[in-house]
């Protein structure tokens, strides 16, 4: 599926197959896109067949219809060519079966599966939902799925792994690859400065401003609702490496 940022709508990469010759990744790429019907699906936003070769900005191309169809995929069940209810979608936001099981279940494509969960498809209902989508946690390794309005929150908070850990259940290798624009930073990248993560509740900006603070190790403590140990190591510089590591 297309990524059409310049009017902002959210889509979902799939990556179908890695290949050694161009001959071979563009027979593969026609094949794909006629069985699955890309161009007339409506669980793909493709307005022409993939053939393997172009990509980019095709922003220009898209006609008025084509613009239409696209936004379609945001009314939900008021959609008229929506192959789900409201009450189904909202299932699949928080089931933990896997996009694959659910996909069979509810007769839609996993790709689809995957847009409800991330928010693109069906976001009338999802938009203002503050809690993650339902996380497949079987055998099979399936990347966690977080929705944009998830991933910025995470990006600019101030906050601690823990706190993260316990309201999104993400781990902090996600909280710090979010952070550093190692993943999802097609979201993130026009965002600024990320939030820092507190350590012993506080962010670098408070670590280095005890460190040359001349006031006493207790009223530091005092300060900033820590114990009067964390100071003092801060002032030692045992603690300096929250200096080097930003998160």
């Amino acid at each position: 599926m297309r990524h059409i940022e310049k009017h902002g709508y959210d889509v979902t990469t799939v990556i179908i197959g890695c290949y050694h010759t161009l001959e071979e990744l563009q027979k593969n790429a026609v094949e794909f896109s006629k069985k699955h019907n890309i161009v007339s699906s409506n669980e793909w936003a493709n307005m022409r067949l993939e053939d393997g070769l172009t990509g980019g900005d095709t922003s220009n191309n898209f006609t008025d219809i084509s613009r239409q169809k696209i936004s379609l995929r945001n009314l939900g069940s008021k959609n008229p060519q929506a192959k789900l209810t409201d009450k189904e979608a909202l299932e699949i936001y928080y089931s933990c079966d896997s996009p694959e099981e659910l996909s069979k279940k509810f007769n839609i494509g996993v790709g689809q599966i995957f847009g409800i969960k991330r928010k693109i498809y069906y976001k009338n209902l999802t938009k203002n939902i503050e809690t993650m989508p339902g996380q497949y946690k079987g055998k099979s390794r399936v990347r966690t799925i977080i929705p944009a309005d998830i991933v910025k929150f995470i990006y600019l908070k101030e906050e601690s792994y823990s706190y993260f850990k316990e309201k999104f259940e993400v781990s902090a290798t996600v909280v710090k690859n979010i952070k550093l624009k190692k993943s999802y930073k097609s979201i993130t990248k026009d965002l600024g400065v990320a939030g820092s993560v507190k350590k012993y509740n506080l962010t670098n900006e408070d670590t280095v401003k005890i460190f040359y603070s001349p006031l006493t190790l207790q009223e530091l403590s005092k300060i900033y609702n820590v114990h009067l140990e964390t100071i003092r190591n801060i002032k030692k510089g045992i603690s300096r490496k929250f200096f080097k590591d930003e998160f």
